[in-house]
């Protein structure tokens, strides 16, 4: 006999465990592949969080869900921190990207200072150099945060209002019937009111026998940590080069730093239940050359190794709302935007919805309908690169 339930929430990332949180009762059942190490996306999320996107939606996600972190951990430094960031950029170009930023920043309301390269270099001695700097802004309420911890957080009161997870339990097959869906594992079947996908890179895969694309991409995304044993840095901001397409940061015992600047690589994600691959030196040169814009580069060159996958979308916006009569979904979350993107979907869900339309309308997995595969891959490689703007122009 099938397990009935009011909602089985697939995925128990960062954004499938806040949605139970918030749905939060013993009829929501949570699967998820992998066990509570979290080998998905949360599990290897570099842990920082930036106020300003480029489009309204976004920095109103990545603003609540700051306030939100801020509340759930009692604003406790180890798990959530505001160190703020400095981008720095070194280049005329680049000086004229970042009074855009400024001025994008002013009509958010997101707060942003002006330095000069040595402001910035004071700021993060190891990472700016004030010789090769022009110009640097200073974002002081951006974050940085432990995802896995945030997530331990979450669900302890989850399973507290009486949440059941269920680990090790892959969803093999979704059959959406009349008025419930079947969620087939290798354990049982559980028949639910709802479904929510919060499965990531994974979200395609499973909503195809549907008949409804769901255009996640998944990108090879590498991440690399500097050696052990240096003097920790006094608390500092992490640092983007928006240039080189680089964000590094302190991860406690060591540096660490990834980039978005290399070549095109989509990951195979069938049969995978971790949302990193083997190491095969495909983005080594890269890594090694990018590591020369920090200051101190002895504490960026690479001794562990990360070749991660990052959820890309169309547009860069997570997909957070109604797929079918039945079925639900909220991927496409970075870290930034989980929390406000898991309260939108539940609200949605439960109405009445406390959700701007803009909100709604921006995030709603139907905006993609008039995509095909091969477009929706072209357009998320675009958004990932940062060329979301020329993306959405072509496809209006």
């Amino acid at each position: 006999m099938p397990t009935l339930c009011d909602t089985v929430v697939v995925g128990a990332g960062i954004v499938g465990t806040a949605v139970a949180r918030l749905l939060g009762r013993s009829s929501v059942h949570v699967l998820d592949a992998g066990g509570p190490d979290l080998a998905g996306a949360t599990g290897h999320s570099p842990g920082y969080i930036s106020e300003l996107g480029y489009h309204p939606v976004l920095t109103a996600l990545a603003t609540e869900t700051m306030s939100l972190c801020e509340r759930l951990t009692g604003a406790d430094p180890r798990v959530f921190d505001r160190v703020g960031s400095i981008e720095a950029v070194t280049t005329e170009c680049g000086v004229d990207a970042q009074q855009a930023r400024r001025a994008l920043a002013a009509k958010s309301g997101v707060t942003v200072h002006c330095l000069d390269p040595r402001e910035a270099e004071a700021l993060t001695p190891q990472c700016v150099d004030s010789r090769t700097a022009l110009a640097a802004l200073h974002f002081p309420d951006d974050a940085v945060t432990d995802a896995p911890q945030l997530t331990a957080m979450l669900r302890a009161q989850a399973e507290k209002a009486g949440v059941r997870f269920h680990w090790h339990t892959p969803a093999i097959r979704i059959t959406e019937r009349a008025d419930h869906v079947e969620i087939t594992t290798p354990s049982g079947t559980f028949a639910a009111a709802r479904l929510v996908l919060a499965t990531s890179v994974w979200a395609r895969a499973l909503a195809d026998p549907l008949g409804v694309l769901v255009p996640v991409v998944p990108i090879r995304h590498p991440f690399v940590y500097g050696p052990t044993g240096h003097a920790a840095p006094d608390r500092q901001p992490f640092v983007r080069f928006p240039e080189h397409s680089i964000y590094g940061r302190w991860h406690g015992d060591r540096w660490g730093f990834g980039t978005r600047a290399h070549a095109d690589h989509v990951a195979d994600m069938v049969g995978r239940e971790r949302a990193d691959l083997r190491w095969d030196g495909t983005f080594e040169e890269t890594m090694h050359q990018l590591s020369q814009h920090f200051k101190d580069r002895r504490l960026f060159a690479p001794t562990k190794r990360l070749d991660g996958v990052f959820p890309a979308t169309p547009d860069g916006l997570p997909m957070v709302g109604q797929l079918t009569d039945n079925v639900w979904v909220a991927v496409g979350a970075l870290v930034t935007h989980a929390l406000a993107s898991a309260r939108v979907l539940t609200e949605l869900m439960t109405g009445p919805a406390d959700v701007a339309d803009e909100a709604a309308q921006a995030l709603a997995p139907a905006r993609f309908a008039d995509l095909d595969a091969e477009a929706a891959t072209a357009l998320a490689i675009d958004a990932y690169h940062g060329r979301v703007a020329i993306a959405r122009s072509q496809h209006a």
